[in-house]
């Protein structure tokens, strides 16, 4: 991966690629259950205003925002999971998903992550890169705080930290 980067003459961000969590899906492991989620589930609610008292946050986490940032976006197609209990009487992580060409490789971006725990985090998170490889994605980045537990679960599921000098496109923090 870090040679593709180094020697690719592609620009950094290309354009956006097909992938999208169908509808219908779901999968129930360990008497969790993961789905494709709306926003406007109020048990979705609950968790967003669990996450917003437990820390402090890097932006909003509301419902009206995240509609506004994720799924009413006209240019970029996301897709919003969340796990929760086999109930469906509660809901413990969720995370927000894109595809996208980076450097020349076709990525799949995990947008967004926040629960209140790791192991559902974790959880979600290989999931999702399941769903990335099926869909004949390359490899899965995201960017995280190293001081939460979204980190710690990323860590768990096999990511690493990659060098700032090979970053295919600087953060930028306000």
């Amino acid at each position: 991966m870090a040679s593709a980067i180094l020697s690719s003459k592609k620009e950094r961000k290309g354009e956006d690629l097909h992938f999208a969590a169908a509808p219908s899906m779901h999968e129930e492991k360990a008497g969790n259950r993961i789905t494709v989620i709306e926003p406007e589930d109020e048990r979705f609610s609950l968790l967003l205003a669990k996450l917003q008292s437990s820390r402090r946050v890097s932006f909003e986490r509301t419902v009206k925002n995240l509609r506004w940032r994720f799924l009413d976006c006209p240019s970029r197609q996301y897709s919003m999971l969340a796990i929760g209990d086999e109930k469906g009487s509660g809901i413990s992580a969720y995370i927000v998903l894109r595809s996208v060409e980076l450097m020349g490789m076709r990525c799949g971006v995990i947008a967004d992550i926040g629960g209140l725990q790791v192991q559902p985090l974790k959880e979600l998170v290989r999931y999702s890169v399941r769903l990335f490889r099926e869909s004949g994605l390359d490899a899965v980045v995201a960017a995280c705080c190293p001081s939460c537990d979204e980190y710690t679960a990323l860590r768990r599921a096999g990511f690493f930290r990659i060098p700032s000098r090979l970053l295919p496109q600087p953060l930028h923090f306000i």
